[in-house]
């Protein structure tokens, strides 16, 4: 039986024997856990592992031995079906040595002394005698030019010549540009205020000026006529180029008939008879719901023949976040605005009798002079 590694294996009924092996065949059986171990052959079972022992002092490091010439691997025999596990068997001849195994890792570096402590510094040696002076080095740049000392004081002013005759007077020179006007001087106090005259006659009483906003005071239920919601009277002249009114209205409706109601912004001197100056037909509704006007009237050109544009826009509320806008602008039409009492107005008309809306709020109001 050839001489070589052992290696410890699992076998049947959680025994543990020794499986000799030969050098370049290593045993690889199903089931065997190999562990190399160098164990002298005819070993017998390994009993359990006993406690760890202190550890014992780092030998010397021995010798490399010489490594052995590895020998050709045999061949690896077919792997049977695996059977019931039987006896522990009795142990074979050692198969060949397998190759070399991977070298294990390095062992757990060894804890490193305390460093000793440092020793007692030594006498300071005697001084050396002083070495010979060496040659001048080389002259440096001149340094930067300092700043120019302080001017000294002037000197005494030397006696005044003896005055020479006057010269012949010369020809008149040219009359020399005006000068700079001095400043304006300080403004003299304020004179004492004298008596108050006479009040004057009390002029004549100017016309009535024009409402700024108008809003309702009532709340008209308007049917399938045309019915003033809110108007604004202006005064002769008070309309100029750009002078421009808004106008808003909020009306809840009763009835269900589909029907259009009809909106209009007329401009005039006579109650619903006025020029129109924008309409508005919203879309037929089903639906008891309030809705929103709004308008704008603006002046374009001013006089006799004079002419102002309106637009408007209705909003139907038809569910909790939903508005549905209409909107409708007309051409500009004639205005007098010399003329007094020009109404701008917002009129209604419910376009069914079965349905009838009825104003909560309104205003007419000058946004634009």
């Amino acid at each position: 039986m050839a001489k070589g590694f052992w290696y410890v294996a699992s076998g049947g009924m959680g025994s543990r024997v020794l499986v000799p092996g030969e050098l370049g065949t290593v045993l690889t059986s199903a089931g065997l856990d190999e562990v190399p171990a160098f164990l002298p052959p005819g070993t017998g079972s390994i009993g359990p592992t006993g406690p760890t022992g202190p550890t014992g002092a780092i030998g010397p490091t021995g010798a490399t031995g010489v490594q052995g010439l590895i020998g050709n691997p045999g061949a690896s025999g077919a792997t049977g079906s695996t059977g019931a596990t039987g006896p522990q068997g009795i142990q074979g001849s050692i198969g060949p040595t397998g190759a070399a195994g991977i070298t294990g890792p390095a062992g757990a570096v060894g804890v490193t002394g305390a460093t000793g402590a440092v020793g007692p510094t030594g006498p300071t040696g005697l001084a050396g005698s002083v070495g010979s002076t060496g040659p001048a080095g080389v002259t440096g740049p001149a340094g930067i030019t300092g700043p120019a000392g302080v001017t000294g004081p002037i000197g005494p002013t030397g006696a005044v010549g003896l005055t020479g005759s006057a010269g012949v007077t010369g020809p008149i020179g040219p009359t020399g540009a005006a000068g700079v006007t001095g400043p304006t001087g300080i403004t003299g106090p304020i004179g004492v205020t004298g008596p108050t005259g006479a009040a004057g006659v009390t002029g004549a009483a100017g016309a009535t000026g024009a409402i700024a906003g108008v809003g309702l005071t009532t709340q008209p239920a308007i049917a399938n006529t045309e019915t003033l919601v809110a108007a604004y009277v202006c005064a002769a002249n008070e309309l100029a180029v750009g002078t421009t009114f808004a106008i808003q209205a909020v009306c809840t409706r009763a009835g269900i008939a589909s029907a259009s109601p009809v909106i209009r912004i007329r401009v005039g001197t006579t109650t619903l008879t006025g020029n129109i100056a924008a309409t508005l037909t919203p879309p037929a509704l089903t639906l008891a719901v309030g809705s929103l006007i709004e308008g704008l009237v603006t002046c374009v050109t001013t006089g006799a023949g004079g002419t102002i544009r309106g637009s408007l826009i209705n909003q139907v509320h038809l569910a909790a976040v939903t508005l549905t806008p209409a909107i409708a602008s007309t051409a500009a039409v004639a205005v007098n605005t010399t003329s007094a009492n020009q109404r701008i107005e917002l009129t209604f008309i419910s376009g069914s009798a079965s349905n009838t809306y009825t104003f909560q709020n309104a205003y007419i109001s000058k946004v634009v002079a």
